[in-house]
């Protein structure tokens, strides 16, 4: 019985990571596509808005946001 109910929550957690992993895709695409801003993407993939910012630069994708973007708002604070 044991057995079976790690094998039941083996699947269960392969398939949670597939949703997660598909909904941040899904919300870098539309993101790419214009069709929806960052923060909107972070609240579609269930993710922070800093953790959509990483995953977008990650994946390559201009966030709009630059290095030089960065150091001005670092000498604000």
């Amino acid at each position: 019985m044991d057995h079976c109910r790690r094998t039941v929550h083996l699947y269960y957690s392969i398939i949670r990571q597939g949703l997660t992993e598909w909904k941040q895709e899904r919300a870098l695409e539309q993101f790419c596509e214009h069709t929806i801003k960052l923060r909107r993407a972070a609240e579609l993939a269930d993710v922070t808005y800093v953790e959509m910012v990483s995953l977008a630069v990650e994946e390559g994708i201009d966030i709009g946001y630059s290095t030089a973007d960065l150091e001005r708002d670092l000498k604000r604070i």
